[in-house]
């Protein structure tokens, strides 16, 4: 089964360095697209146009020149150097017409050994995503209740595993916070089609 995910970043290619996709109205956040779905279809594109499975995504970086609407847009892809071991790429997407869009720089490299370490220890005793109440439930009695987003109904699922919900009363403490979760995992189509757990 191919995953959603990889299915709404798709890129058709139209000519050398110019690619072509649409942005579903779901990913929309009040008024426009949630911007990791531009970048995932800048780097789908860049991906494509470099043509190296060796080298993958080490780093990038995204400036919001123009606004980018949902529907139909254009991906224009620029090779700035290829290398052996990393390659700089940059691409844009735009909506038909907009003179500017959403730029994107990406550096693609392959895999170097190196050291392994962990800078902070992970949060223990956080319950699995399963156990928590999802942003979907019916709010609590006495909350604004309000008509969410397709987003949130149909791409991504908000589940408080750390922290507190935004209708709840508490002292703030520790800036930490684990809720999120996309419905399909945002992976190959070579893994399993299965909800992110």
């Amino acid at each position: 089964m191919t995953n959603p995910f990889f299915t709404t970043t798709a890129v058709t290619p139209v000519r050398p360095g110019r690619y072509e996709a649409t942005i579903d109205e779901t990913w929309n956040l009040r008024p426009l697209p949630q911007g990791g779905i531009v970048s995932a279809l800048a780097l789908r594109a860049m991906t494509d146009h470099l043509d190296d499975s060796g080298q993958t995504i080490r780093s990038l970086h995204t400036a919001f020149v123009g606004q980018v609407a949902h529907g139909p847009v254009s991906i224009d892809v620029e090779l700035l150097r290829r290398g052996r071991s990393m390659s700089h790429l940059r691409a844009e997407v735009a909506n038909p017409g907009s003179p500017r869009g959403h730029l994107t720089t990406g550096i693609f490299g392959r895999t170097r050994s190196g050291f392994n370490f962990t800078d902070l220890r992970p949060p223990v005793g956080v319950p699995t995503p399963d156990d928590c109440r999802s942003f979907r439930d019916p709010l609590p009695d006495g909350t604004l209740q309000f008509e969410p987003m397709p987003f949130w109904t149909e791409q991504v699922e908000g589940r408080t595993a750390l922290g507190h919900a935004p209708w709840e009363e508490y002292v703030p403490d520790r800036a930490e916070r684990a809720m999120y979760r996309f419905d399909h995992r945002p992976s190959s189509p070579m893994e399993p089609s299965t909800p992110w757990r």
